[in-house]
């Protein structure tokens, strides 16, 4: 995983609806701003405070931005960019582990990388588990004890298909639902192939923003064996 921060913008906008919805391409690396992490503004002109994300391999890189850096549009129009800060906010994380019969021999391995993710949790982060197939079962719910995150995760075994777009849409919805903190994520750790789920991609992209979710897939080859076809 790469190195990241949490940084607050600060804004003047000059319009009446904010979209904060945007993707900018920086020289210390990708700054994606959620959508509606900041009130509407309703008045004609108010300071709106964002909360962006800047992902970058170098772990030097955050000390050097500055707000000159950033760059915020609504509707087309620059708006004026008045502070940044960074800051270390708590976060409440969705472990999803694919648990379809694809995964079986590979179930060790996702386990021990789920775990790796937990060890590294704050004292006021929280996170929930829940492993998919061909639907989703949450296996231990929000909890910042790890041992008690731990165990779930070794329950885990491979049986099934594999509905990832409705596990997406099921897990995103539970971390708006039942998350305490304001900065929310998902990890997913699967193959990345969905068999037989009900929705589509742009139905599980929706939910994520609708539901305001950092979503990342930690994609686990799975070797396919074939039969020998000879003559």
């Amino acid at each position: 995983m790469t190195n990241s921060d949490l940084f607050r913008i600060q804004i003047r906008r000059k319009g009446r609806f904010l979209f904060a919805c945007a993707l900018f391409l920086l020289v210390a690396g990708i700054l994606v701003l959620q959508p509606g992490w900041a009130q509407p503004a309703m008045t004609h002109e108010q300071t709106v405070t964002l909360d962006v994300a800047v992902i970058e391999n170098s772990p030097d890189a955050f000390g050097s931005l500055t707000k000159e850096e950033f760059a915020v549009y609504e509707d087309g129009v620059k708006q004026q960019v008045i502070s940044l800060a960074a800051q270390d906010a708590p976060f409440s994380l969705g472990i999803a582990i694919d648990a379809s019969g694809s995964m079986r021999a590979q179930l060790p391995l996702i386990q021990k990388a789920a775990l790796d993710v937990i060890s590294q949790m704050g004292s006021d982060d929280e996170a929930f588990v829940v492993a998919f197939t061909s639907g989703s079962e949450v296996m231990q719910d929000f909890t910042s004890n790890q041992p008690n995150l731990s165990n779930a995760i070794g329950k885990i075994y491979a049986n099934g298909g594999t509905s990832l777009l409705d596990a997406v849409v099921a897990a995103s919805g539970y971390v708006h639902d039942r998350g305490k903190n304001r900065r929310k994520a998902l990890m997913f750790i699967t193959d990345g192939v969905d068999k037989g789920s009900s929705i589509n991609e742009d139905s599980a992209l929706t939910a994520l923003i609708e539901n305001q979710a950092q979503a990342y897939f930690v994609c686990v080859p799975v070797q396919v064996f074939r039969p020998f076809l000879g003559d």
